[in-house]
């Protein structure tokens, strides 16, 4: 039998990715977000690891003076640890 609060959890996070990233692959399997400015970085990298999401390239931006970053996460289906 399956566990439907697991279920729910996982749900609730895919759909709280979709809305903070500017796309999601079709199997969810890969997440990308364009022009993060610098002070959401952290809070960004943190919700995506929370839902199983491990970043994979990570390129900074100076457009007009100030620092975005674009990023790249895939699924984290092996639950690897990193910092």
């Amino acid at each position: 039998m399956a566990d439907v609060g697991s279920t729910e959890r996982r749900d609730s996070r895919a759909w709280s990715v979709r809305q903070l990233v500017d796309s999601v692959s079709a199997d969810a399997q890969t997440a990308v977000k364009l022009m993060l400015p610098v002070y959401r970085v952290t809070d960004v990298v943190s919700t995506l690891a929370a839902a199983d999401y491990r970043l994979t390239w990570l390129d900074a931006v100076n457009y007009r003076g100030r620092i975005f970053f674009n990023a790249i996460w895939a699924r984290n289906d092996e639950h690897l640890r990193y910092s």
